[in-house]
């Protein structure tokens, strides 16, 4: 009872302390944000009209020279000043120095001639005339001023003077315009000056001389310390290139004077505030301008602005301490945390004493549930007010009179159910184990059976095949075809249920590559033309003009499916057609290179019932009633069908009318569209003797792995060496590595595309020699003008167009001899007369039963018969062509293997005693 009390009370406490907390926390950020929005208003207010001050006080001191040097430059070029005249020129160097503000203390003009005049205001504020001349043998002589603003009497000779070494001449020269050199120190006081120059130019261009005038910057220290001293912070200008002090608002100079009388500069890096200087590198590596730093005396805002004229590039920085207007606030802020405490106390303490009588009812209501749950099942709850905790214990007392007659029977109907439930789990157990068996028996006896019936049944049929050349009689001919017929349509049950097996197993992946529906579509319709015209139907083929030249698919699958449903419509067909089409509808995702793919193979043949719809997809199930005798078969096509569909990630459905015809409809979504065409179907070893690019390299970029993969087959067929990247910045590294000698490349790549991949080759001098092709879907007008490849082909290609452009950049590589010498290489492995007319004798028999059309059995021995021929007379070339028959009978590829039949019937023909057929 005392968990279940405390539970309670706390939760209700609990729920008072937070919205009491919460209440206090809000109230208090809304407070505490409007004083942080404000402060920070002010310290930016603050920082503004500081740097303003500080700014405009720098732009006035800076401009005074310069502002000088535009006038004294104007009067000059205009001629109203003769420069030439000394008394002219001695007037006017004087009246500029004493109608200027007092900071400036220097005027002068240095010409090309090394001539040098001025005037200065001296230690005593008096102004004197001073020139270095040939009169004066370069020598810098100072004089005072006479009454008629000339020269009066000699005061100092200062030594050699040349102008033209001084780096405020040969930098305003080198420039051409108006400029701040760099500060030095002033010759007479212990100051910084800084120099503002101007050219004269004359009327030929020629620079005829360089104005001057010069500013103290001890102004500028005293301007920082006197609008600083009242606002809690503190200013520096900092010379960006040198770290160099230029002022500062401190009681503090920006150098010190030496024993010698010369003055050094003081870095920043020498201050004592580390904060500021902290600031200040990491204003130097970042270029972040702001920066606020706790101290001990609060919070440092500090700005740093930059300040940059010609010659002039200086670092601004301020700092203001926000620990004079925080005291009082947090003051305040602490009294009023007090406060709230001790109100929340007092409220905790009230709202005990008021929940202890609200929760007594409860409290009794607990104890009388905890004891019954304990078993005392004849516990029930007082009720003392008819309130809602007085109907909660009436549905007590009534739940408890409820529990108490049905909990006896519980544990009997409990104990029952547990008995049930472990029996069939036992059950389960066993018949799972007993299944996994039966799985397990099944898989073995396909593969063993597999084995036993495939090698006496090929004898059956390769001996059946021999024993038709071979026997004249006309009945025992027929019982050979009966006997050949026979083996054939065993082994083609064989492979159904071996298909089906492997599919249960999950032993058949998709293998997907770039195919063309449309040859397909041949094959199938060459394989039953016989029988059609046989059977006089009609065969149509429907493809779209539209419809993608390639897709993405396996084309093996894509073959065997068709095969079963075109087959099954020829075989039910007796009168009318058959029809085969394809449409191909845009994806659902929006992507372009997607389409969703809808097959139809429509017949007008004996129909399906409706009820036998989806039955004839399942397994050694055929149409009821249907003539075996007639029709054949094991109902093992269609649920081989829907079972590729399905791993193809497809449907199937059918419609149908008995006696009418039916329709099977196949749909495929989201399969890709390549831009690049399949290998040719007529591609053999003689296509490619053309073309030899052996001891060449090859780089592909292209982002598609179809392409890429496509590309290498093409390509590494010529013997050349292919390598492969997926972007223009993987082609790069691979370029400068490897050096390929031609570039096939993709112009819209993601990372890096074709465009700026093939700039930065021609910019790179190791690699700027490849040559580079390059292939898009994009029409050539598209393209841009600007273009650094050597050759552009459009998507789709095929090999014939791409083996002839690599071939036009890697002739000086591989010559025209190549060809020659590999169709001598071919040439050289013809057999001797005497081993070709034993070849001849051996084939041609077998050549003779292929003119009426292909059987695959007799192309698989024509197959087999060239690799035994090759092996026994050392033939690669009889080898070779029937390895590449036999891949194509593998994978049903007949028109494929109509072409390489009439290759091997030429390859037969040849004469080579002299070369020639």
């Amino acid at each position: 009872m005392g968990k279940r009390d405390s539970s309670i009370r706390r939760i209700i406490i609990i729920s008072f302390i937070v919205l009491m907390v919460s209440t206090l926390l809000i109230i208090g950020y809304i407070v505490f944000s409007s004083w942080k929005t404000s402060v920070d208003n002010i310290f930016l207010k603050m920082e503004k009209a500081t740097n303003k001050e500080i700014l405009k006080e720098i732009d006035h001191l800076i401009y005074l020279p310069n502002n000088l040097n535009t006038i004294n430059h104007n009067l000059i070029e205009n001629g109203i000043v003769d420069i030439e005249d000394p008394s002219e020129r001695d007037a006017f160097l004087v009246n500029a120095i004493q109608s200027s503000n007092k900071n400036i203390y220097s005027v002068s003009y240095g010409l090309e001639n090394g001539a040098f005049y001025g005037a200065r205001r001296n230690e005593h504020n008096e102004i004197e005339l001073y020139r270095s001349n040939d009169e004066t043998h370069g020598h810098s002589l100072y004089y005072s001023v006479a009454e008629d603003m000339t020269e009066g009497d000699f005061v100092e000779d200062y030594g050699k003077f040349d102008p033209r070494a001084r780096s405020w001449y040969f930098l305003t020269k080198e420039a051409g315009h108006p400029l701040y050199a760099p500060l030095y120190k002033h010759f007479v006081r212990d100051d910084l000056a800084l120099s503002h120059t101007y050219p004269l130019f004359n009327d030929d261009g020629t620079l005829q001389g360089v104005l001057g005038a010069r500013i103290t910057l001890s102004s500028l220290h005293d301007f920082l310390e006197e609008i600083l001293k009242d606002r809690m912070a503190t200013a520096y200008i900092v010379e960006r290139k040198t770290g160099n002090l230029v002022a500062t608002s401190l009681n503090n100079q920006s150098f010190e004077k030496q024993s010698d009388g010369t003055l050094k500069r003081i870095s920043i890096n020498s201050i004592e505030n580390n904060t500021v200087l902290e600031a200040y590198q990491h204003y130097q590596k970042t270029a972040e301008n702001k920066t606020i730093a706790k101290t001990d005396h609060g919070n440092l805002h500090i700005k740093l602005t930059d300040y940059k004229k010609d010659g002039v590039d200086w670092v601004i920085i301020t700092a203001i301490s926000d620990q004079p207007f925080l005291a009082e606030i947090n003051k305040e802020i602490n009294t009023a945390i007090i406060l709230s405490i001790i109100a929340l106390l007092l409220s905790m303490l009230i709202y005990k004493k008021v929940t202890d009588v609200i929760l007594k009812p409860i409290q009794h209501l607990s104890l009388t549930a905890e004891k019954f749950s304990k078993g005392e099942l004849l516990q029930r709850a007082n009720i003392y007010k008819n309130d809602e905790i007085g109907k909660l214990s009436l549905v007590f007392n009534h739940m408890a009179e409820q529990l108490h007659k049905h909990i006896h029977h519980l544990e009997e109907n409990v104990k029952e159910r547990t008995t049930e439930i472990e029996k069939a789990n036992k059950e389960l157990k066993y018949a799972k184990i007993e299944a996994e068996k039966a799985n397990e028996a099944k898989s073995e006896f396909l593969a063993n059976m597999s084995h036993e019936i495939r090698t006496p049944l090929n004898a059956v049929i390769g001996f059946s095949e021999l024993l038709q050349n071979s026997i004249e009689d006309e009945k025992q001919q027929n019982y050979i075809k009966t006997i050949n017929t026979s083996g054939n349509s065993l082994l083609r049950i064989i492979n159904d249920i071996l298909d089906l097996s492997k599919i249960e197993a999950g032993k058949i992946e998709p293998h997907h590559k770039p195919v063309n529906l449309q040859s397909i579509f041949k094959e199938i319709e060459s394989m039953f033309i016989q029988t059609i015209h046989s059977k006089q139907i009609e065969m149509k083929v429907d493809i779209p003009d539209d419809f993608p030249k390639s897709i993405v698919f396996d084309e093996v699958r894509m073959r065997q499916i068709l095969l079963n449903l075109v087959g099954n419509a020829v075989k039910f067909t007796d009168k009318g057609h058959i029809k085969l089409s394809i449409k191909a509808m845009p994806s659902n995702t929006g992507d372009r290179n997607l389409i969703n793919l809808h097959l139809f193979v429509e017949d007008t043949g004996i129909g399906i019932p409706e009820v036998e719809k989806e039955k004839i997809f399942e397994a050694f199930t055929q149409i009821s009633g249907q003539s075996i005798k007639k029709y054949g078969g094991t109902g093992l096509g269609l649920s081989i069908t829907k079972k590729l569909v399905e791993i193809l990630n497809g449907k199937i459905t059918v419609e149908s009318e008995v006696g009418k015809g039916s329709t099977f409809h196949v749909e495929f979504t989201d399969v890709e569209i390549t831009d690049l065409d399949p290998l040719p179907e007529h591609l053999d070893n003689s296509f490619l003797c053309k073309y030899n690019f052996e001891g060449t390299t090859i780089l592909v970029v292209d982002d598609i792995e179809t392409n890429r993969s496509l590309l290498e087959e093409y390509l590494s067929k010529t013997g050349s060496r292919v390598l492969v990247a997926e972007n223009g910045l993987e082609a790069l590294q691979i370029g400068e590595m490897e050096k390929p000698d031609l570039i096939i490349t993709d112009l819209f790549m993601p990372v890096m595309n074709g465009f700026e991949a093939i700039t930065r080759l021609r910019e790179n001098p190791v690699i700027s020699h490849i040559p580079v092709i390059a292939l898009s879907a994009t029409v050539s007008q598209d393209v841009p003008e600007i273009r650094k490849f050597d050759s552009y082909l459009m998507k789709p290609v095929n090999i014939g167009q791409i083996l002839d452009t690599v071939s036009s950049f890697l002739q000086t590589k591989t010559g025209s001899n190549s060809n020659t010498h590999r169709k001598d290489s071919l040439l050289s492995e013809m057999l001797d007369p005497i081993v070709l007319m034993d070849v001849r004798d051996q084939l041609n028999p077998i050549l003779k039963k292929l003119k009426s059309g292909v059987i695959i059995s007799v192309v698989k021995t024509l197959a087999e018969q060239m690799m035994t021929l090759g092996q026994a007379h050392q033939s690669q070339v009889l080898i070779s062509e029937g390895k590449e028959l036999m891949s194509y009978v593998e994978s049903y590829q007949i028109v494929n293997i109509k072409y390489k039949i009439k290759s091997i019937e030429k390859l037969l023909l040849e004469d080579n005693s002299n070369g020639k057929q």
